[in-house]
């Protein structure tokens, strides 16, 4: 879970990577 959101955050903001971790996620 960590490692998927680490490439998001830094292309992402971090709100943004929340958001599409949990839509990932559902």
């Amino acid at each position: 879970m960590n490692d998927s959101r680490r490439p998001f955050d830094a292309t992402q903001p971090e709100p943004i990577d929340d958001n599409e971790d949990r839509m990932g996620s559902m």
